[in-house]
């Protein structure tokens, strides 16, 4: 059996390797303009840059905050046009998962 050690050291410790995960992940991404693209959009929204999946558009558009809730037919309809959109995109460009690798050279 280990001895649990001193509980303020463990916290530190954890803490530590925590923020070694971090500045590893940033060291990796340093330089690619991805990265420099990601701060720049953080900096002026103050919001971390999260990336649309094609697959996801229906349901991120459903869960978008509104003044005033759509109607449900509206967003059936919305619905239908995303995944056609997502499935033509399957077949014009099955490399793009993403909605920012969508290209119009692709289609």
């Amino acid at each position: 059996m280990l001895d649990p050690g001193d509980k303020d050291f463990e916290r530190s410790r954890d803490k530590a390797k925590e923020e070694l995960a971090r500045y590893v992940e940033e060291a990796g991404r340093k330089g690619r303009a991805e990265h420099l693209t990601e701060r720049l959009i953080e900096s002026k929204t103050g919001r971390h840059v999260e990336y649309a999946r094609l697959d996801s558009l229906p349901t991120l558009w459903r869960n978008l905050g509104r003044e005033i809730p759509a109607c449900e037919r509206y967003l059936a309809g919305c619905d239908i046009r995303f995944k056609r959109f997502a499935a033509f995109m399957q077949e014009a460009n099955p490399a793009a998962e993403y909605l920012y690798e969508v290209l119009a050279a692709a289609m």
